[in-house]
């Protein structure tokens, strides 16, 4: 192999590499939350949509009606203010007036954002016998809390978020 072949696969290499970089920050969201969304556009497929205003719509499904409203962000589900995601609702809504449904998602969940986390620099702490501990710090007493396990046996199984019994088994 020549030298000139050489360089060539080297720059082919480095030039795949930086698209790559490069495609992650021009993703609309992280992976994770874009297949968060497209579950919801999955569930959403069944519903249908009556308009009542400009911003507020009436979304039905098999278990009942929910209330979306596009200008303040909110379905009567809760799942859109909380997880600042388009449920399945607010999915129907997007979908029949072709709204882009990243346009409705928290900046936290894009790539800028998540890179921008680890932006600020983190210092470690100095050695215990070099800190400084004000005397009323120092002098603090911290009791445990004022809690007792309730009776009965306890729980074999923690209760699950809504949005885990909607995420696909692996």
């Amino acid at each position: 192999m020549t030298s000139s072949k050489k360089l060539g696969s080297c720059l082919d290499v480095e030039i795949t590499v930086t698209a790559k970089k490069l495609h992650r920050f021009t993703q609309r969201l992280e992976k994770k939350y874009q297949e968060m969304l497209t579950l919801n556009e999955a569930m959403s497929t069944h519903m249908t949509m009556v308009s009542s205003t400009e911003y507020l719509y009436t979304v039905t499904d098999e278990w009942g009606n929910y209330t979306v409203c596009m200008l303040e962000k909110k379905c009567v589900c809760g799942r859109f203010q909380i997880d600042e995601l388009p449920c399945p609702h607010v999915w129907a809504v997007l979908k029949s007036k072709f709204l882009i449904p990243e346009d409705y998602c928290s900046n936290y969940y894009k790539p800028n954002s998540i890179v921008m986390t680890y932006d600020v620099p983190v210092y470690p702490l100095p050695d215990r016998n070099e800190w400084n501990i004000p005397a009323h710090v120092a002098e603090e007493v911290v009791l445990p809390p004022k809690w007792k396990r309730p009776p009965g046996r306890p729980k074999k199984k923690r209760d699950k978020p809504f949005s885990e019994l909607l995420q696909p088994k692996n």
